[in-house]
């Protein structure tokens, strides 16, 4: 599943009444746009961080791949779950 529909799925799931004020505004489209190139961002800067703070550019090239792909997989996992938590209101909880 791609980045948008994970953010949207998860804003539905979660925060129903938020999901509905922005469709119904317009504002739903930018919101999980916005949410979806920050996500990718943290996860393309904390793969890259964890690379220099690593040393990782003095491997050869085949296991820095290797290196920077598994701190991809685990910077998504990080990331989607701090970003993906919409937190509910009293509407959704009484639901």
């Amino acid at each position: 599943m791609n980045t948008h529909n994970l953010v949207r799925e998860a804003l539905k799931e979660k925060n129903l009444a938020l999901f509905k004020e922005l469709s119904a505004t317009g504002q739903l489209s930018q919101f999980v746009t916005e949410t979806a190139d920050e996500i990718r961002q943290q996860i393309t800067g904390g793969a890259m961080a964890m690379m220099f703070k690593q040393g990782w550019n003095s491997l050869p090239p085949m296991e820095r791949v290797q290196k920077m792909n598994a701190a991809q997989a685990m910077m998504r996992e990080i990331v989607l779950a701090e970003m993906l938590e919409f937190p509910q209101d009293d509407e959704d909880a009484a639901s």
